[in-house]
């Protein structure tokens, strides 16, 4: 989850990946993460095996694997995955689960280190636009938090992105 948040205030995210990363659809290795929290995990993996996505506790060792934040994950295997941001809403609306590891639209570009050399593979509608998902708010009316703000020493304001975001 830790990786979203950082994407998310990214003003622009490219992954840089190993060809043998790569997949000809989305979920064709069978695998997605889900972190869940520690309370939820029940309902969690009930909900997942429901919807059909086969959850597996992810372990270290005999104990479940707990990530920075102190949840855990629950390996799903899928199938090729045909319509990821409808899977991503549903996991997201089971109570409990933090987030998974889809990555839907985040990424201006990927970078694949191949035995040729490098390749660049860039998202057009992403190019130069430093638009992530929280940043793409036109249509919400300005907030206190949008105002620049006095910084002392005359420095000039930082450039964080801190607006309220009432989706959030």
């Amino acid at each position: 989850m830790r990786e979203k948040i950082v994407a998310v205030f990214s003003r622009r995210l490219i992954i840089v990946v190993g060809e043998e990363k790569l997949v000809s659809v989305l979920g064709a290795r069978g695998k997605l993460p889900v972190e869940v929290i520690p309370f939820g995990l029940p309902l969690c993996r009930r909900c997942l095996e429901d919807a059909g996505c086969k959850p597996e506790l992810r372990l270290a060792g005999e104990r479940p694997f707990v990530t920075d934040n102190g949840n855990h994950i629950l390996d799903c295997r899928v199938s090729p995955i045909t319509n990821p941001k409808e899977l991503e809403d549903m996991i997201r609306a089971i109570p409990g689960v933090v987030g998974t590891g889809l990555f839907i639209g985040m990424a201006e570009a990927v970078v694949i280190e191949t035995s040729q050399g490098v390749e660049v593979r860039r998202r057009p509608e992403a190019i130069g636009t430093g638009k992530t998902p929280c940043t793409q708010t036109a249509d919400r009316q300005p907030t206190i938090h949008d105002r620049p703000t006095k910084q002392p020493n005359n420095q000039q304001p930082s450039n964080l992105p801190l607006r309220h975001d009432p989706r959030w």
